[in-house]
């Protein structure tokens, strides 16, 4: 029995010590797969040169995760438990998921801080969080391996990060040190070049080209891969370029390209050496390499803009339009996505517009002409680049049409260019005096004015602006219907002419409708009307005498929200039905209201948009008067650009509902700028849809937030 009992007890040890070992087998056959998964992943990302994975070395650093995860799940208090972290934490960096690289590093550290993987995990923990463009927190991990990391290799790419990170953020002046700093103490480690190019580019980017020229020449002093003294001796002939000293460059383009090395290069090569050609004024030369190639590559992006650069040549230095805009229409065929497709195909439509504009100065009738020729003049200044061509067509129509409406503004366009161009002040001043002297009652007088820095309320000039905008004071600030009114009447008889002839029209219709104030008839303002004969006529009046306004336009939805526009005998009967006490229809204001704002959202919908981004604005103040509203949100303008890029007129479309808040929106606008090549030609004088963010001034949203 007692034998029995030995056996049965040595069966039982030996079952328990093969659970034992088979256990220990099984996680540390787990483990090895992880790290054998790893360790081809990180060969085929190495190979491609990145530290984000592609393709197969993905799936090999996703089975490491799966497999380092389970030793965790199943084995926690194993001894690999600080590598399955370790490899969990690397396998997320390098699939770019780096959140959840930084949360496994963080673990790493926090339950093992004496393991031997806790200062790479420190340092991929600064990687996770410069990724995430956390610099505070990166900076903060690389600041203390620069100082306390005991790895070499660490300490070196932590200071190089520290660099890195003033880089990214472009603060260039700051970061060109730490890197010197860095190759002053690591210039033997595999970062050098790197640090080097990364130091030249700051220079670049700082538009110090000599400097940076030189920096890149010192790449080469590095051991560095093919690719990277490629993009160093690139960007150095591009600082010659720069510089103007295109022979120099030149030299550098021509020899990258006589290197087989760089056979992948060549189509970005060829666009160089051409460009240096074209701007050294060899344009046979330059000719003959963009031809090159478009014959060797011809559906390349950069083929494209071989055509392009082939079209400007002949646009600019041969004066052959015919042959330029098909060199335009082909660098827009061969490739729609180059970065030259949209201008290639707007100086293909200037052409096509110039010869156009050409045609209709020949035009029977003659206000047709002259749009023609003011269109084809500002053409040549603002898209051809060609100020003395402007200057002809801009002074024969002066010359010829003088009572023309585009006769001032050629006056202002021949002072600008003589200004801004020629830089002659003498004779722009002429023309700007013979402008006052002719037009002195003109809609462009203000402008003229602050050219000629003198005040818009000087006792001296009389014009439309001045007198509306007095009479506005009087009706809207003072109240005073009384005064304002013959104001208003004055600009429709002085200045039949004038935009603001229609404007105070559209002001005295409004204030006989007996609504509560006077605004633009694209105001949001709402108000108490009283309807009767004498309105309906204003407003029918201003349907007729200004036809294409938009107060003509407003007017005649007005006047559709009590039904349709009506007609001559509809109007007489209306007034006999005043005089004999039948003038009693209700008004819909409903209707009213709806027809006014589909008539807007209509409008708003035709606009073409200006361009996102002014050049400059006049400052925007909160108006005190607002800040119990605490609104903020946007304006909806319609706005005119002259060829300068300057708003020259506005109205609003879509209001704030604030009268101060709309008044000093429209103030910027006064100082507003845009650039005019953004602006497509096509849209030249017409009205454009701009919209004006305004946001809560910093204490209101302070205190906004504390309610």
């Amino acid at each position: 029995m007692i034998t029995a009992g030995i056996k049965m007890t040595k069966t039982k040890i030996g079952i328990t010590l093969f659970l034992l070992l088979f256990s220990g087998c099984v996680y540390y056959n787990t483990f090895f797969l992880a790290k054998k998964n790893f360790s081809e992943a990180e060969d085929a990302r190495k190979k491609t040169g990145q530290e984000i994975a592609k393709g197969a070395a993905i799936s090999k650093y996703q089975k490491t995760i799966e497999k380092a995860s389970a030793i965790l799940e199943f084995h926690p208090d194993s001894k690999y438990v600080d590598d399955a972290l370790y490899l969990i934490g690397r396998s997320f960096y390098h699939t770019g998921e780096f959140s959840k690289a930084e949360t496994k590093f963080r673990e790493l550290l926090v339950t093992h801080p004496e393991s031997p993987y806790a200062e790479k995990a420190s340092f991929y923990l600064g990687k996770s969080r410069f990724a995430q463009e956390d610099y505070v927190g990166a900076r903060e991990v690389f600041e203390r391996l620069d100082t306390a990391g005991t790895d070499k290799n660490i300490r070196s790419e932590s200071m190089f990060m520290l660099g890195d990170i003033l880089y990214v953020q472009e603060d260039y002046d700051l970061a060109i040190p730490v890197f010197r700093e860095y190759l002053k103490e690591h210039g033997g480690d595999e970062l050098a070049a790197r640090t080097q190019f990364k130091i030249a580019q700051s220079f670049y980017t700082l538009e110090q080209y000599d400097s940076a020229r030189i920096e890149f020449s010192k790449v080469l002093d590095f051991k560095a891969e093919d690719s990277l003294k490629f993009r160093s001796l690139f960007n150095a002939g591009d600082c010659y370029y720069k510089a103007e000293q295109y022979d120099s460059g030149l030299v550098i383009f021509r020899e990258l390209a006589e290197d087989e090395k760089n056979f992948a290069y060549l189509p970005d090569l060829y666009i160089q050496i051409g460009d240096g050609e074209r701007l050294s004024g060899n344009y046979d030369a330059a000719i003959e390499t963009y031809r090159k190639l478009i014959e060797e590559y011809p559906r390349l992006k950069q083929t494209a803009v071989a055509f392009y650069h082939l079209g400007t040549m002949y646009q600019d230095h041969f004066l052959d339009l015919e042959t330029a805009k098909a060199m335009y229409d082909s660098s827009t065929t061969i490739n729609r996505n180059s970065p030259v497709s949209s201008e290639a195909f707007a100086k293909s439509a200037d052409i096509a517009n110039l010869e156009s504009f050409r045609e209709g100065k020949s035009a029977e009738a003659v206000e047709d002409a002259v749009e023609s020729q003011y269109l084809l003049a500002e053409l040549f200044l603002t898209q051809l680049h060609k100020p003395d061509s402007a200057v002809v067509e801009y002074q024969e129509l002066v010359d010829s049409f003088p009572d023309s409406k585009y006769a001032p503004r050629a006056l202002i366009a021949l002072g600008w260019i003589y200004d801004n161009e020629y830089l002659d002040t003498t004779k722009a001043l002429e023309y700007y005096d013979e402008f006052l002297t002719k037009y002195p009652h003109s809609d462009y007088i203000p402008q003229v004015l602050e050219r000629l820095s003198i005040s818009p309320d000087s006792n001296e000039y009389d014009y439309p602006a001045k007198r509306y905008a007095e009479a506005e004071k009087l009706l809207i600030e003072d109240g005073d219907y009384l005064a304002a009114k013959p104001i208003f009447e004055s600009i429709i008889a002085d200045f039949p002419n004038s935009d603001y002839a229609a404007k105070a029209d559209w002001a005295l219709a409004w204030t006989l409708s007996k609504y509560q104030s006077i605004t633009d008839p694209d105001s949001g303002d709402s108000g108490e009307l009283i309807i009767d004969s004498t309105y309906i006529l204003a407003f029918q009046d201003i349907v007729n005498n200004y036809k294409g306004t938009i107060y003509a336009d407003a007017a005649t939805n007005l006047l559709q929200g009590q039904g349709a526009v009506p007609k001559k005998e509809e109007q007489e009967q209306i007034e006999n039905q005043e005089e004999t006490g039948f003038a009693n229809a209700e008004f819909d204001s409903i209707a009213y209201l709806d027809s006014v704002n589909k008539a807007i959202e209509a409008e708003i919908a035709e606009l073409y948009p200006a361009p996102d981004h002014p050049t400059s604005t006049g400052e925007f103040i909160y108006p005190v008067s607002a800040y119990n509203e605490m609104w903020e949100g946007e304006i909806k303008f319609k706005i005119l650009i002259d060829f300068t890029g300057k708003v020259t007129d506005w109205k609003i479309l879509r209001g704030s509902g604030i009268p101060d808040m709309d008044f000093a929106a429209s103030e910027t606008l006064k100082e507003t700028y845009f650039n005019p090549a953004d602006i497509d030609p096509i849209n030249y004088g017409k009205w454009l849809l701009y919209r004006y963010y305004i946001r809560l001034p910093e204490e209101l949203r302070r205190s906004k937030n504390r309610e």
